[in-house]
């Protein structure tokens, strides 16, 4: 009884940081963090996928895993991991502080997680310095939207022209994007189709990203079910983690079923 007491006094003191979509708790190597009088680290996905396309560090850099790259220091003196950018030149290195990342707890991060107190002009020097853009006058509103989840929309703010990260940081590199739509079926009589869309997913992502490790590179060969998804398979790798809830049904069932779209993929298991 006492460990899970502990178990889940430790998730409410870091939620408020981990409630906003993709952020994490860095806190796996917390031992030696204590020993060197270091706060865990929050890390703020969404910030940084502004300036970046997803594929600049996933699989590449970082695999596309919580808790799955073994994250040190030791490693990122190396110019591993977050030391590919984070080295003096890029952005900020280990000669600038600790205390730069290790940051959890700390007064003054609350933009990292509160949309209300995000910093604009930091972001926008950043993005200029990278070569990307971030365009606050194009805010619906003058804000970041979030849906009724509470996930940021981040295909209206690239309708909007709000921002557009870099998709590499190699000069020579050469764009791998997939420009076709997948039907997907309903097995429901009272549930629209879901019309997949490559181009939008391999413009964020690399193909090897999702093939073959979640999806079969075959049409029809892939049984995807909502039950699969919340375990964390097929679309739900990303989407609730990283990306918006696959819970609002109609973000993607909205293909109404006797509207065949031309020159779709028809992926059409039967039950």
């Amino acid at each position: 009884m006492q460990k899970e007491k502990e178990r889940v006094a430790e998730l409410e003191r870091w939620k408020k940081y981990e409630k906003f979509l993709g952020n994490i708790v860095m806190k796996e190597h917390r031992v030696q963090m204590e020993t060197a009088g270091l706060n865990p680290v929050v890390y703020p996905h969404w910030l940084h996928r502004i300036w970046f396309q997803c594929k600049v560090c996933h699989q590449d850099i970082f695999v596309m895993k919580k808790g799955g790259n073994d994250i040190s220091k030791a490693h990122i003196a190396e110019g591993k991991q977050c030391g590919v950018c984070h080295n003096g030149n890029l952005a900020f290195g280990l000669k600038e502080g600790c205390e730069k990342c290790h940051n959890a707890g700390r007064p003054g991060i609350e933009g990292l997680y509160d949309m209300t107190k995000i910093d604009h002009k930091k972001i926008k020097d950043v993005a200029v310095r990278l070569g990307a853009e971030w365009n606050q006058e194009n805010l619906p509103e003058g804000k970041v939207p979030i849906d009724r989840f509470g996930y940021i929309k981040w295909l209206e703010l690239k309708e909007k022209n709000v921002f557009k990260p870099i998709s590499s940081l190699n000069k020579d590199f050469k764009d791998e994007v997939r420009d076709n739509k997948i039907l997907f079926e309903s097995l429901s009589p009272t549930v629209n189709n879901v019309l997949f869309d490559h181009k939008i997913h391999s413009t964020w992502i690399q193909c090897s990203t999702c093939h073959p490790s979640f999806f079969v590179d075959k049409l029809g060969e892939n049984r995807i079910k909502m039950t699969d998804m919340a375990s964390g398979k097929y679309c739900g790798h990303c989407h609730g983690k990283v990306s918006f809830t696959f819970a609002d049904c109609l973000r993607c069932h909205k293909q109404p079923k006797d509207e065949i779209p031309k020159d779709a993929l028809i992926h059409n298991i039967k039950p």
